[in-house]
C-alpha cells in the first residue's frame, strides 16, 4: 500500500491544501493520502494556532464539503499527532504511522520552503528509512539531493496566514476554504484580532 502523509497545522485548512492533496494521490498513484494536523507546533509562533480540536474540525468539515472531488476519497485524517498531546517531530509521526500501517511504503510530502531543513530535523539521518521525502513545488526546481523527489504541481496560492489576515481584516473567505470551513470560521469569530 502506497501511502501519502501531508502535516501540518492546517490553520485553517484551506483549498490550497486539498488541491495539493488531489494531485499528489493522482501523480503519485496513492492508495491513501494522510492530513496529520498537528498538536502543537515545533517551529511557527503558535500565538494565532487554534486549538487542535478547532483544527481537526475544519478537518473534517473540509473532506465532507469536498466528497464529489477527484481522489477525495483517497484523502483521510490522521489523529496520530494530536493524539501525543503535545508537540511532535516528523520522526515519532513516522515511527507511529509504520505500527498503524505495518505493510505501508510512505512517502512524506514536504514544501520546498521547508526541504532544505530537513537535515536539521530530530532523527534526520534515520528519516529516509521510514519514508521516501517528496518535495512538493509549483515551480520546475532542479533536484540538487539525490534522496529526494521532486514533484511539480499546479497549487492555489493560498496560505493559512492569508486567510487569518483577511479575516482579522474584515476579508472575504469563501473562495479560499470550503464552506463548512467559511461559516465556522465566521460563526467562531476567529481571528478577528490582526494575526
Amino acid at each position: 500500500m502506497l501511502v501519502g502523509v501531508l502535516g501540518g497545522t492546517f490553520n485553517p485548512v484551506h483549498n490550497g491544501h486539498l488541491a495539493v492533496a488531489q494531485q499528489v494521490c493522482d501523480k503519485l498513484e496513492l492508495d491513501k493520502l494522510l492530513l496529520v494536523p498537528t498538536y502543537a507546533t515545533t517551529v511557527k509562533n503558535s500565538k494565532s494556532i487554534l486549538p487542535p480540536d478547532e483544527r481537526l474540525k475544519m478537518l473534517y468539515m473540509a473532506l465532507e464539503d469536498c466528497r464529489r472531488i477527484k481522489n477525495i476519497d483517497k484523502i483521510q485524517i490522521s489523529q496520530v499527532d494530536i493524539n501525543r498531546n503535545r508537540a511532535t517531530y516528523t520522526y515519532d509521526t513516522l515511527i507511529d504511522l509504520h505500527k498503524e500501517y505495518a505493510d505501508a511504503k510512505f512517502y512524506f510530502l514536504l514544501g520546498e520552503d521547508i526541504a532544505n531543513d530537513l537535515k536539521s530535523w530530530k532523527n534526520a539521518e534515520k528519516l529516509d528509512k521510514l519514508a521516501k521525502f517528496i518535495i512538493v513545488s509549483r515551480r520546475n526546481i532542479k533536484n540538487t539531493e539525490s534522496q529526494y523527489r521532486v514533484l511539480q504541481i499546479e497549487s492555489l496560492p493560498i496560505s493559512s496566514n492569508m486567510i487569518r489576515e483577511r479575516v482579522a481584516n474584515g476579508m472575504q473567505i469563501d473562495n479560499l476554504v470550503p464552506k463548512s470551513v467559511s461559516d465556522y470560521i465566521k460563526k467562531m469569530n476567529f481571528w478577528k484580532e490582526k494575526a
